[in-house]
């Protein structure tokens, strides 16, 4: 596990929407199994939520500058607030893991079960890498990805690209059920007028 060096930033065809926030399509699937399996292991929403994914350079300036008016100088703002951010590239994520996601409560986060379990459990098994600084952001590098692609996608057998294999799939339902729908309304009306 590694943090993400390569901060190109997504393209807007590249993201997709998670529960209100942008998030690459990859990070998405490993967001919602990774959701699904701490509400298996018991936790419950908001506990796992969404906070933060997709940021854009303009959004990051102003947190930055914000950071700086909030902790005096731009040496301390950089400790808490990244002049240019993973999540510009969509394979970041910040998660609700029992307190509110700020300095303050870096302490009170990391002695909630909810993080101990996302830290033991979750990034182990998704490959996610942590920010030490900050216990609520989580990071998908190239290694996460090519585990999602490889792994987890061949063994649902559709081969090394999932996304274009679900996006087509999706499509097909959408238009075999159309048809299907379509068909019975119109059977539907025939009966009616016979």
């Amino acid at each position: 596990m590694a943090r993400i060096k390569d901060l190109t930033e997504a393209s807007p065809e590249s993201l997709v929407d998670a529960g209100g926030h942008k998030l690459a399509e990859r990070m998405a699937y490993i967001y919602f199994d990774m959701y699904t399996d701490a509400m298996e292991a018991g936790f419950r929403a908001p506990l796992f939520g969404l906070v933060s994914g997709y940021r854009s350079q303009r959004r990051q300036d102003l947190l930055f500058r914000r950071a700086v008016q909030k902790y005096g100088n731009i040496k301390e703002a950089r400790k808490w607030v990244a002049k240019v951010s993973p999540h510009r590239t969509g394979f970041a994520i910040d998660l609700n893991l029992g307190y509110p996601n700020n300095s303050e409560n870096v302490q009170k986060i990391e002695a909630t079960e909810a993080y101990k379990f996302m830290r033991d459990v979750l990034a182990p098994k998704y490959n996610l890498s942590p920010y030490s600084r900050e216990p609520w952001h989580w990071e998908c590098d190239k290694a996460c990805r090519a585990d999602v692609t490889e792994t987890e996608l061949s063994s649902a057998g559709l081969g090394s690209n999932k996304v274009g294999w679900l996006k087509r799939l999706g499509v097909v339902f959408s238009v075999v059920s159309g048809l299907y729908l379509g068909k019975k309304l119109i059977d539907n009306i025939h009966e009616k007028k016979g």
